[in-house]
């Protein structure tokens, strides 16, 4: 590999002659000054693989290609000019197979249709954060197509006829402008396995075209979709399903029952009235779930009181969960006894009065445990005690007057407990003398400029909201 930053024109070809056999080579700020330099690139007859970063002319000139016969693998990063042609790609690279043009913030338009002689091209990547249209017309007929990345800012509409008859295993159109896209031309595409449509303007999607496709990857995260039917995707080998910052008020799981692949499930950020887990029973793989609440911009509340986690007893690889901001006043934990695995519990920002942390002394694993802003009273640290992997324990804005701390000596990882904005008058603090590192305690501040606050030897008290 060889990489070229800008010098002198006689040591940039001096550079490039002395490689003769180099077969990547990187052009770290841009072509030379002067293109005729690139002409030394004759020698390289190997080079397969070209990198231009940082280019800031108004045009980038891709004539010398001419002289890399075997070129693979283009990229163009960080172009700040305005044109991008891509005619020499077309006449003098229909071998190549991968063409990465990435952040290229000035370009606002960009002509495919020489990539029409490119037939074994497999990968097309391009984020032009100006780009408003893209004509895909010129893809039609390349089969060997494997993966196509287009991301743009103010790209509201696209016509994927052009790639049906690719062999498209990955798309992905996340962060346009989208506000509606018509799936049906990658009906035929059975090895299609990912899908990214995330952070656009999306008010719904039908997924039927996908069915029976090879489809593990589903993200629509951050567009508008009031609800999604997940029926046609249902016999798919799913892994993970990314649904969290929409405006989703009720989904039926149900298509989900017996998908023994998904691995992650987020529906955060919604606005979930009610939520049945019973399919995710059967769902063995699961190791992430989250169905938090709506994002810190949202000023509705949730109305869900009350959620079920029984069906997660099966679940015995989960090792995240969060059901944080929503109305929830009880929640039974002893299903989580059997989530040996568990590493994340969230519960923050509910209505919990109590709740029993028995089932935890099962999860080994447990690392981080929060239930911040709630209304809880009183709690008991027990189930907690000697946990190998405890770290955080998070407490703030809750209703205790008093808390042990006792239970805790012996978590070798703990790190910090958060339980500032409480009225706490009465906190037992350990002995964490045989720790290397002492354990952060941030303390209401009342209670932190009080005689109250007897701390064991090795613990050191911050107010919270300097922790």
């Amino acid at each position: 590999m060889l990489n070229v930053m800008h010098k002198t024109e006689e040591e940039v070809a001096e550079e490039i002659m002395a490689s003769p056999h180099t077969q990547h080579l990187t052009f770290k700020t841009g072509l030379p000054d002067h293109l005729s330099v690139l002409f030394g690139l004759r020698v390289c007859r190997n080079l397969r693989h070209l990198t231009i970063e940082d280019d800031k002319r108004d045009e980038m000139d891709l004539a010398f290609l001419e002289h890399c016969p075997k070129l693979e693998r283009l990229e163009i990063h960080k172009f700040d000019g305005k044109k991008i042609d891509l005619t020499p790609v077309g006449e003098f690279q229909s071998g190549i197979r991968v063409i990465d043009i990435y952040y290229c913030k000035n370009v606002g338009t960009i002509d495919l249709s020489p990539l029409r002689k490119t037939r074994d091209l497999e990968s097309l990547h391009v984020t032009l954060t100006k780009l408003s249209s893209l004509d895909l017309s010129p893809l039609t007929g390349l089969r060997k197509l494997r993966e196509l990345n287009v991301h743009t800012d103010h790209l509201s509409s696209i016509d994927l006829s052009p790639v049906a008859e690719s062999a498209l295993t990955k798309l992905k159109l996340a962060q346009n402008n989208l506000r509606d896209v018509d799936l049906s031309p990658l009906a035929g595409l059975k090895e299609l396995c990912e899908l990214g449509l995330g952070n656009n303007e999306l008010q719904r999607i039908d997924l039927t075209p996908l069915t029976g496709s090879a489809l593990a990857i589903l993200h629509l995260f951050g567009n508008k979709l009031t609800g999604v039917d997940l029926s046609p995707i249902g016999e798919c080998p799913l892994e993970e399903v990314l649904l969290n910052t929409n405006r989703i008020v009720h989904i039926d799981l149900g298509p989900l029952s017996g998908c023994t692949t998904l691995r992650r499930l987020e529906l955060a950020g919604n606005q979930l009235t009610d939520v049945d887990l019973a399919p995710l029973g059967s769902c063995s793989a699961l190791s992430e779930l989250s169905l938090s609440y709506s994002s810190p911009s949202t000023s509705l509340r949730s109305t869900l009181e009350n959620i079920d986690l029984g069906p997660l007893r099966s679940c015995r690889e989960l090792k995240v969960l969060k059901v944080s901001g929503h109305a929830i006043k009880t929640v039974d934990l002893s299903p989580l006894a059997a989530c040996a695995s568990l590493e994340t519990l969230k519960l923050d920002c509910n209505r919990l009065c109590s709740v029993n942390l028995f089932p935890l002394s099962a999860c080994r694993k447990l690392n981080t445990h929060c239930l911040s802003g709630n209304r809880i009273r009183t709690i008991n640290l027990e189930p907690l005690k000697d946990h190998p992997e405890i770290q955080d324990i998070e407490l703030q804005v809750n209703k205790l007057r008093f808390l042990d701390l006792t239970p805790l000596a012996n978590c070798a990882c703990l790190k910090k407990v958060d339980m500032w904005d409480n009225p706490i008058a009465d906190l037992v603090v350990p002995d964490f003398s045989h720790r290397a590192k002492p354990v952060l305690l941030a303390l209401p501040a009342e209670l932190l400029e009080s005689d109250k606050a007897c701390l064991g030897a090795n613990s050191e008290a911050v107010y919270g909201s300097h922790l």
